[in-house]
């Protein structure tokens, strides 16, 4: 949908700590998100607004 590759150096999200991923990092968590996800799956995603809730690494693995 946007090109994020583009600007995957850039930071795209910061919390309040200071913390921050880059749009390179958002992609690559998308990538692996994907790769875990069937096709035409409903995806429901409960989080709080942290850092966290991006990570790839808290989502089960089938």
């Amino acid at each position: 949908m946007w090109d994020l590759e583009r600007y995957s150096s850039n930071t795209a999200v910061i919390d309040d700590k200071g913390n921050n991923l880059s749009y390179g990092d958002l992609l690559s968590y998308e990538r692996e998100l994907c790769s875990r996800v069937e096709s035409r799956s409903l995806v429901m995603l409960f989080a709080r607004n942290t850092l966290g809730a991006f990570m790839v690494d808290n989502i089960p693995k089938n």
